[in-house]
């Protein structure tokens, strides 16, 4: 993990707001830098904890997060439906992840 990243999980656990992990990767949450606007901000409800394109942590829509941090999160307690991800994903604007066949 960059340093960068290990030190915004230190200065948000102190403060004792959580880290903002995605279970799935391990990684901070994060914005898109077309999508932290005033449109964006607030299109779901769900607000989440996330690392916003100026580096800090603060309070995001689920809108504003990039596709990656998106589907970690819907990922975030050991689901894996994706349909239901791709769902999202297209309601939100994001592309579509490419499902593969286990048969």
């Amino acid at each position: 993990m960059p340093a960068e990243d290990l030190k915004a999980i230190a200065a948000s656990t102190q403060n004792g707001r959580g880290s903002g992990l995605s279970v799935a990767s391990g990684s901070p949450l994060r914005t898109a830098p077309d999508r932290q606007n005033e449109q964006m901000h607030g299109a779901t409800g769900i607000f989440l904890r996330a690392i916003g394109q100026d580096g800090r942590w603060g309070s995001y829509d689920m809108a504003e997060l990039d596709a990656e941090s998106l589907t970690a999160w819907l990922k975030r307690d050991g689901g894996d439906n994706a349909l239901a991800e791709n769902c999202v994903r297209i309601l939100l604007g994001h592309p579509q992840v490419v499902a593969t066949n286990s048969m």
